[in-house]
């Protein structure tokens, strides 16, 4: 009954479009951490920089919330996106810049862009996650709320079982262990750095918003941000 429902395919094609963005989500706790202790070293305060993320999203949902309702919810979606996307580039800034730029070592560089972006990635979130269960409950018949809802969770789940694969792929190939003696001697290309990483990762997340304006017409429902 759910999957001969016309909506639900509707709602399904926004989920399984959102998946991509749903991958740096996983790979904050998953990947991110060992990217972190490599190019800044063993004691990165690692808990500090996870406590970010949830901070910012409580008080971000609490002040956006005036704010995003005034507006379609499926450009919310889209514009979460681009943000979580753009947040990914932060970490693309080759470190050298920085450190020249503000006269610290390659070590507190990363720290600056580190930081930066968990910032831009915490706000990306709290601007279109929550709106992906809200479009989802657009579609929602009566007495299908919990199945609805339960399906809305498919793009974290999927994400979950693609993390280990794409961080060990990602972290093995631009950033191994011991690299940052390799950058600090200028021994690597900025296409093999930890950098690129960051940018096929901004590439890939941009598949959700970019494939959201593709299939417009199809997908888009006449609803306000709740």
């Amino acid at each position: 009954e759910v999957f001969g429902n016309k909506a639900f395919h509707k709602a399904l094609g926004v989920l399984v479009l959102s998946i991509p963005a749903h991958i740096p989500f996983v790979l904050v706790f998953v990947m991110y951490p060992k990217y972190w202790t490599r190019v800044a070293g063993a004691d990165v305060p690692i808990g500090q920089l996870e406590m970010i993320n949830p901070i910012i999203i409580i008080i971000g949902l609490i002040l956006l919330a005036p704010v995003v309702k005034r507006f379609n919810v499926y450009w919310v979606l889209m514009t979460g996106m681009v943000i979580t996307s753009f947040s990914m580039l932060v970490l693309a800034v080759p470190p050298q810049w920085v450190a020249g730029w503000a006269g610290t070592s390659l070590v507190n560089a990363y720290l600056i862009l580190i930081y930066s972006q968990t910032v831009v990635f915490s706000l990306g979130e709290a601007i279109w996650s929550p709106q992906l269960q809200s479009y989802v409950a657009t579609f929602t018949p009566k007495g299908s709320e919990g199945t609805f809802m339960g399906i809305s969770r498919f793009p974290h789940t999927t994400a979950k079982l693609l993390a280990g694969a794409v961080s060990g792929f990602l972290l093995a190939h631009f950033c191994p262990a011991g690299i940052m003696e390799d950058i600090e001697a200028g021994k690597v290309s900025y296409f093999r750095s930890p950098e690129m990483m960051n940018v096929l990762m901004a590439l890939f997340c941009l598949i959700s918003p970019i494939g959201l304006l593709i299939f417009k017409k199809r997908l888009y429902v006449a609803k306000k941000a709740e």
